[in-house]
């Protein structure tokens, strides 16, 4: 089928405009998109939100030395925006920052199994959270995670200069 986005809001690169295509065209029935690319503002607000609903980050987030740091930044949004860019800059934390994370919901419980199913038959990583499926992207689209490598072989390379 196909994937609608929430709102006007929701930022999608073409990484995860493939993504949830692919995704969409597994399953008999549409999809929503409700979140997509974040900066680091917008993923400390999710992010404080959770914990403000009572969530342990540490059972969310894959990383814990950033789940902890973030909660302990808790409550200042200042504090917690300024950890997830560190984290963003050094090419960890969420998926969402690196353009590589969807939030995906439907309004019929009977389809959050089929989702896990296509997410996982599309080569991706799902994760449930309270109110949407998280999914990672791991699978690669056209060419761009591989321009993401050649950046990095290029950095590697001018570091290598630099150090002689």
């Amino acid at each position: 089928m196909s994937y609608s986005l929430k709102d006007s809001s929701v930022l999608m690169n073409s990484y995860l405009r493939a993504m949830a295509t692919d995704i969409a065209s597994r399953l008999p029935f549409d999809i929503v998109v409700t979140s997509g690319i974040r900066t680091a503002r917008e993923q400390a607000i999710a992010m404080k939100n959770k914990l403000e609903a009572g969530e342990n980050l540490a059972d969310i987030y894959k990383d814990d030395q950033y789940a902890l740091d973030v909660t302990e930044a808790y409550p200042s949004l200042e504090a917690m925006t300024a950890v997830t860019a560190r984290y963003a800059d050094a090419g960890k934390g969420s998926k969402h920052t690196a353009g590589q994370g969807l939030d995906l919901r439907t309004w019929d419980a009977s389809h959050v199994q089929p989702m896990i199913n296509a997410v996982n038959a599309a080569g991706h990583k799902p994760s449930l959270e309270v109110d949407h499926l998280h999914v990672g992207g791991i699978k690669t689209y056209g060419t761009e995670k591989k321009s993401y490598l050649i950046l990095a072989i290029l950095a590697a390379g001018a570091l290598w200069m630099y150090k002689k």
